[in-house]
């Protein structure tokens, strides 16, 4: 009995020292491999799909767009603030908010929504254990991914580190992917139905507060904040209750009284049908014309 105590404290004591290092080497690996923005980028544009097929940064003048797929408010809140705390360039931050992003699945991003821990994986390098504390958790999947990104050695930055990485970027870095056009068939009334229930369920807390924590930090940081209201398809757009594009525009302007940074450029029917891919997303020709609008609008504020 006393044997296998013994050897019970030293598998212990091994495996700690275990966790310990790869922690450390964690922690050395994050802090080493830190996104640089290109030397002429002052504008730094982020968000979900919509922005990465939607906003050309060639077409907006010094900026930079890492936008990635399915990003939430919440994962472009965590990226604004790791860029910007190391990067003393940006001027000028622009992200989307629309009517899309009321859907009740917002707020359980990290409890049973399917990219959950693809979402966690992203930002594992960029945020501490006590960031996750308000979230709506599955706690046991919560420890299980912690243990995978933070605890064990992180492949994705060891990877980065040996430059064993074909595309070389950062799990939270994405950038502008121009959509070739192309049709597809929907039902309209599905799609609503699909993003706000029946009866019609606003939801996306997560999404309202993270928006505002977003346009406090670049605030204190004296960084101005784009919010773009995405274009949106009009067979979509027609069909939005309209409890829904009110209820969205009342929380910016909410937010935007407090905040005298952020500016809001309405484009939900800035772009015809015929410019966009398909019903979410804009074609290259649709992205042309949105960036051009963007480009305009924070060139005026100069």
């Amino acid at each position: 009995m006393k044997k296998f105590i013994v050897n019970i404290f030293i598998l212990s004591s091994i495996l700690t020292s275990i966790g310990f290092l790869s922690n450390e080497l964690n922690l050395f690996l994050f802090k080493n491999e830190v996104y640089q923005t290109p030397d002429s980028c002052r504008i730094l544009i982020t968000g979900d799909s919509f922005v990465l097929n939607g906003i050309d940064p060639e077409k907006v003048h010094n900026s930079c767009n890492i936008a990635m797929l399915a990003e939430p408010t919440v994962l472009s809140y965590f990226k604004i603030r790791h860029i910007i705390a190391n990067n003393n360039k940006i001027e000028k931050v622009v992200i989307p908010f629309s009517p899309t992003y009321f859907k009740p699945r917002y707020d359980r991003l990290f409890k049973d929504y399917w990219l959950a821990e693809e979402f966690f994986k992203r930002i594992s390098g960029i945020t501490m254990a006590s960031d996750f504390k308000s979230f709506n958790m599955d706690r046991m999947k919560y420890i299980e991914w912690y243990s995978r990104y933070r605890f064990l050695p992180n492949k994705e930055y060891l990877s980065l580190y040996f430059g064993l990485k074909k595309d070389n970027k950062l799990p939270y870095i994405g950038q502008y992917f121009a959509l070739d056009d192309f049709v597809k068939n929907y039902n309209y009334e599905d799609v609503v139905v699909n993003l706000y229930g029946n009866p019609v369920n606003l939801s996306g807390k997560e999404n309202v507060s993270y928006l505002d924590s977003i346009a406090k930090l670049t605030s204190n940081k004296n960084i101005d904040l784009y919010i773009v209201g995405m274009p949106m398809h009009k067979e979509l757009f027609d069909l939005l209750p309209i409890k829904v594009v009110g209820f969205c525009d009342q929380k910016i302007s909410d937010i935007s009284a407090k905040y005298p940074n952020m500016t809001f450029l309405n484009c939900y029917t800035l772009i015809e049908k015929s410019d966009f891919a398909n019903l979410y997303h804009l074609g290259s020709s649709g992205a042309d014309k949105l960036s051009e609008y963007i480009n305009n609008a924070v060139s005026r504020q100069d």
